[in-house]
């Protein structure tokens, strides 16, 4: 789905959302939602008014009676104009509310029983249907029209019952201009070209959810690739940046054939296409047979060094089996869906980078199930959970699967999971069941600690090292300290520890950790030293701990333990030792380590004297090691010359070029004209680095028209939001506003895009505490306060 980004915005307005859907009190456990009928079919057949953002469109829905009798049908549908609605060729009575539309069938259906009833229709649709650059008058904004249908937004655009529980299968019928390629669900039966316009037909072989339907117009070309097993693969891209296909679309058939050899069940579906969107709101969404996915993941080769779309890829892709072939029954369960599409990328990428790559992304992913828990105890399993746990704490609950009942285990479980309940709705006790279904394993204990209730453990770890006679013996006594409720319990969980010997043996052993406070005791080796100890080695659990270690025994860890988290983990607990041991230790393993995380821990910790070393990492082949460098060359400038600093403007990372050149341009001001005459062509995601530029350039000769009106231009509606957002936050550093810069800010306010119009709204708010520049703006908006477009809009920045 919609990658981070989507649920962050959608869990934190979900408790209002959720309310106009769900009769229950949200503490209370969600139930399925009602219906009366079972949809089994649905045609839609669209035609839009471009230039006004309208629907004129017809839906016909098969469906049958789910009760012993229906004679009022509920479908639902925002602030829709109903023009006609038939059950099978003759008027029905309708009452259209704000939220849907209810019909009285002419002839009622009994239990089972079907019926088609035919609506036709027109919406000017606020969220579901977006209507991109069609009233651009300069003619060079991209022309699009796309859908982003989950939650419950389809509804905008069309009548349709517009839940999750109930699947059905579609199809998508229309005529558009003949210039631009039309992309949607299922196959496509037809596409017939006339004089000016091309016929287009899809249809879904098999039933999905509502919200997964979806519509992309625009001007691509299109890649086609097979996977191992024959799977059409479309990847669409722009005819101006076929120099983004590869980087974009690497590993695009490869995830496939991997998820596939995963989940022991094949691509669920007759094809996949990816499909990249201007101004999409989120990251990507993963409709069934068809990603839409913001175009500032199309990326030319360095910009792929900074930020790529594999690991979204992965994740939408993943989704076609987690999501549309199953999907949640109601929505508390979502992380059955976006906790998998989460967990899967993350293999993948071991996959492919190797296990420290693993490793390093389950921390992240750790990380933030904590931050999560920071600030309340709600479980996974709840409307308002949010995105940290409903994507990376879930992620960390099936790494722990694996970690208690076993890998093995866990894909047998999952592709019996996914066959029994395909194309059809599942809720967290599928997945209990399924356990017990294939291994005869009851992980109900686990899950209601992990899943159904909220908080993670917290230990704290006391080492004691003793003798009984002559057998050399430690204790580990290990408390739980995390704060005890309702919400929150004591943890049982198996724990691995590992001893570390001088000689370089390791003693492995399980450990199970239940109640309070308990201490184990170990018999050690009494002709041998333990250097350090781990408790949960890898960092399997996701918890807190406090286990205090001296230098000695962290420089031994970051030496010798043998994950790469466990050795990040020793340099992260000497970040504040200074001895002499340490520094001998970061020259030899900066040299043995393999991973950027690692590598770039220890470059930000050397000293001053190793600057012949950070020298060298500013030529790393990794895009953080040579960050970490130039952060430490910046920081200690007095060591390191303009001309070596110089070298990043040639980095193969457009954020380390701007970093760079930033500091060269505030530092080193008799040569700005060199430098930036270096950089002049950059080119980057959202014009970041040339708008940088753009910007230092005028604050070295702010009177330069020419690339003052260029960056004015980069606000307006001819390029994406985030163009248009970095132009925007270059003009307030820089101070400047005009009535034209005015017009494109008050337009970008009024954008479906918050990550647009938020921080242009901040940037409105800067410039209106300026008394020169609020009596412009305020002019400006009087005169165009009739705008029928501007005008809420207007009102609202008024009271700034």
């Amino acid at each position: 789905m919609k990658s981070l980004l989507f649920f962050l915005c959608f869990f934190l307005n979900y408790s209002i959302k959720a309310q106009s859907f769900i009769n229950i009190n949200l503490n209370e456990k969600p139930v399925p939602y009602e219906h009366n009928i079972d949809m089994i079919h649905t045609i839609i057949e669209p035609t839009f008014d471009l230039k006004n953002g309208k629907v004129i469109g017809k839906v016909t829905h098969q469906f049958k009676a789910i009760r012993p009798e229906v004679e009022v049908v509920f479908l639902n549908g925002d602030k829709m104009v109903y023009k006609e609605i038939l059950q099978n060729t003759s008027k029905c009575r309708f009452n259209p509310t704000d939220s849907g539309v209810y019909i009285t069938l002419n002839k009622k259906i009994k239990w089972n029983e079907t019926t088609i009833i035919s609506i036709k229709y027109e919406c000017a649709p606020k969220k579901g249907l977006y209507f991109i650059g069609w009233n651009d008058t300069t003619n060079r904004a991209r022309t699009q029209l796309w859908t982003q249908g989950e939650g419950e937004d389809n509804r905008a655009w069309i009548p349709m019952y517009d839940k999750p529980n109930d699947k059905y299968t579609t199809e998508m019928i229309l005529d558009f201009d003949a210039k631009y390629k039309v992309l949607s669900n299922g196959t496509l039966l037809e596409c017939k070209t006339g004089v000016t316009s091309t016929h287009w037909h899809y249809k879904m072989l098999h039933p999905h959810a509502g919200y997964l339907v979806m519509l992309g117009v625009g001007e691509y070309e299109i890649e086609k690739r097979k996977t191992k097993r024959g799977v059409d693969v479309n990847l669409y891209y722009y005819p101006d940046s076929k120099n983004t296909l590869m980087p974009s679309y690497r590993y695009s058939t490869e995830c496939i054939d991997f998820l596939e050899d995963e989940t022991n069940v094949p691509f669920p579906w007759e094809n996949y296409s990816n499909i990249p969107v201007q101004d999409f709101m989120y990251g990507a969404m993963e409709n069934t047979t068809a990603t839409i996915f913001g175009d500032f993941y199309l990326t030319d080769a360095r910009a792929a060094n900074d930020r790529n779309y594999i690991n979204t890829n992965v994740h939408e892709l993943t989704h076609q089996w987690f999501g549309d072939l199953i999907t949640n029954r109601n929505w508390d369960h979502i992380w059955l869906q976006e906790s998998f599409a989460t967990y899967y990328p993350k293999i993948f990428q071991r996959k492919v980078y190797g296990e420290d790559q693993y490793q390093w992304m389950r921390r992240q992913e750790q990380n933030g199930a904590l931050s999560a828990g920071a600030r309340n105890n709600l479980p996974i399993v709840h409307l308002n959970s949010g995105t940290e746990r409903v994507y990376s704490k879930g992620s960390t609950v099936i790494d722990m699967l694996n970690y208690v009942f076993g890998e093995e285990v866990y894909k047998k479980v999952i592709t019996h999971y996914l066959l029994k309940h395909k194309y059809a709705n599942v809720e967290t006790s599928d997945l209990i069941q399924a356990y017990q279904d294939v291994a005869g394993i009851s992980p109900q204990w686990f899950f209601d600690q992990w899943v159904y209730k909220g908080g993670e453990p917290s230990y704290a770890v006391i080492r004691n090292d003793f003798k009984v006679g002559v057998q050399s013996k430690t204790s580990l006594t290990i408390t739980q300290n995390q704060l005890l409720s309702s919400e929150v319990g004591l943890f049982k969980m198996p724990i691995v520890t590992e001893f570390y010997y001088r000689s370089g043996a390791i003693m492995r052993d399980t450990i199970w950790v239940a109640n309070q406070s308990e201490s184990f005791y170990f018999d050690t080796k009494t002709n041998d030293t333990v250097e350090f100890i781990l408790v949960d080695p890898g960092s399997y659990i996701t918890k807190k701990i406090k286990f205090e270690k001296s230098p000695k025994a962290l420089l031994a860890q970051a030496s010798t333990a043998a994950s790469m988290i466990d050795r990040f983990d020793a340099w992260i607990g000497l970040q504040s030792y200074e001895g002499e041991d340490k520094k001998a230790l970061l020259i030899k393993r900066y040299r043995a380590e393999n991973h950027q995380a690692i590598l770039s821990e220890i470059v930000q910790q050397m000293p001053k004297e190793m600057k012949d070393l950070i020298a060298e990492a500013m030529t790393n082949k990794h895009t953080e090691v040579r960050a970490a460098a130039l952060s430490q060359a910046i920081k200690n400038k007095e060591l390191f010359t303009y001309k070596q600093i110089a070298t990043m403007l040639y980095d193969s990372s457009y954020n380390n070029i701007q970093i760079a050149l930033e500091y060269l341009c505030a530092n080193d001001t008799a040569n700005i004209a060199t430098y930036l005459g270096a950089t002049k062509d950059y080119k980057s995601i959202g014009l970041k680095l040339h708008i940088k530029w753009l910007e230092l350039e005028l604050n070295r000769a702010p009177n330069t028209v020419f690339y003052l009106n260029e960056l004015i231009d980069y606000t307006s509606p001819s390029y994406e939001f985030q163009t248009r957002r970095n132009a925007a936050e270059a003009l307030k550093r820089l101070n400047i506003c005009n009535v034209a810069i005015a017009a494109n800010l008050t337009e970008a306010a009024t954008s479906f895009n918050t990550r647009l119009s938020g921080p242009v709204k901040e940037v409105i708010k800067y410039f209106a505490q300026q008394s020169n520049y609020k009596r412009m703006l305020l002019k400006y908006w009087n005169e165009n306060q009739s705008n029928s477009k501007l005008k809420s809009t207007i009102v609202e920045l008024k009271k700034i």
